[in-house]
């Protein structure tokens, strides 16, 4: 998976857990900064992790 997919995958893992646009703006702004290894740790994390993940970044 390219960076540009492996970004994408993840935001639409965002939107299906139904997060507003300001959170979702959050999660996008902050992938495009993670580093490869970060990308890849994010897309096999649980649903628990990954909306855990989500919440944070809205503090």
């Amino acid at each position: 998976m390219t960076r540009h997919e492996s970004i994408r995958y993840i935001h639409l893992r965002a939107e299906e857990c139904g997060y507003s646009a300001e959170i979702l703006d959050k999660v996008r702004k902050k992938l495009d900064t993670l580093l490869e290894e970060e990308l890849e740790s994010l897309k096999k994390i649980s649903e628990a992790a990954f909306r855990t993940w989500c919440t944070e970044l809205k503090e």
